[in-house]
């Protein structure tokens, strides 16, 4: 889900703030169903969501805009394979801010 608003500060200068929500269900990161015998720690991968926010201003030809990915720091572990023996964790990029500029000729 994506909201974006747009609002004019001059003839020449816009801003905007882009804001998404994304979300991913449970699913099932193997074929190999886990059991007391036998665990699994990949087989179900638990469900998540990321909170992105995009804000900034356009100055003629130029954009420029100050960025956070994963805005919440969503740590879940996604999967958790284990690889010869060792059992691995792997999580969303965290949270990730960052100032982006654009030239449009």
């Amino acid at each position: 889900m994506t909201a974006n608003y747009t609002w004019i500060l001059t003839d020449a200068t816009s801003a905007f703030v882009v804001a998404d929500y994304e979300y991913t269900g449970k699913s099932y990161g193997s074929f190999q169903v886990s059991t007391p015998a036998a665990p699994n720690p990949a087989y179900i991968d638990p469900a998540y969501s990321v909170v992105n926010l995009n804000l900034g201003v356009n100055l003629g030809a130029f954009q420029v805009s100050l960025f956070a990915k994963n805005l919440l720091n969503n740590t879940t572990i996604l999967q958790s394979p284990t690889i010869n023996g060792v059992t691995e964790g792997y999580t969303l990029r965290p949270r990730t801010v960052g100032v982006g500029l654009q030239a449009k000729f």
